[in-house]
């Protein structure tokens, strides 16, 4: 979660295993979140909005106001590649970490339940400090009116 450019915020849920933190449970941390997604006056910002919208959905939050898609711009304006990891580097020169640094590939593979949660904590932050990244690819894909607040969704 981005509220605003360089302020990023992880909210550990479900991981397990040894020396994890203690975490808030799914359902308080949903009904927390739950105002300001559906807020329509607060203009979302997302890369492959759609998936978040589909998760919160199956939480029972509607998603209100979801202003601009980064993954949906990158494809109308023909991108090759639409990810955040490749529009980072390609429009920003940005070079992100592969989720694969922290959860593996093929047969190691692992599930982000089981990363440790500072680990976790540290990707996800740099994935969404995309209020800097996200509006910097927004800036370059689309316009931005920089006086409407905007969240970003991770």
């Amino acid at each position: 979660l981005s509220p605003a450019p360089g302020e990023a915020y992880y909210i550990p849920v479900g991981h397990v295993g040894w020396g994890q933190v203690e975490q808030l449970p799914l359902k308080q941390v949903i009904n927390q979140l739950r105002s300001p997604l559906e807020d329509a006056t607060l203009a979302k910002l997302a890369q492959n909005g759609k998936y978040d919208m589909t998760v919160l959905a199956e939480n029972g939050v509607t998603v209100n106001n979801l202003s601009f898609d980064t993954m949906v711009a990158a494809y109308l304006l023909g991108e090759k590649s639409l990810g955040l990891k490749a529009l980072a580097f390609n429009k920003l020169g940005i070079e992100m970490t592969p989720i694969t640094a922290l959860i593996g590939s093929g047969a190691k593979q692992i599930s982000m339940s089981l990363v440790e949660v500072n680990r976790a904590a540290d990707y996800a932050c740099l994935t969404s400090l995309p209020s800097s990244l996200r509006t910097g690819i927004f800036c370059r894909l689309g316009s931005l009116e920089e006086s409407r607040p905007v969240a970003v969704l991770v």
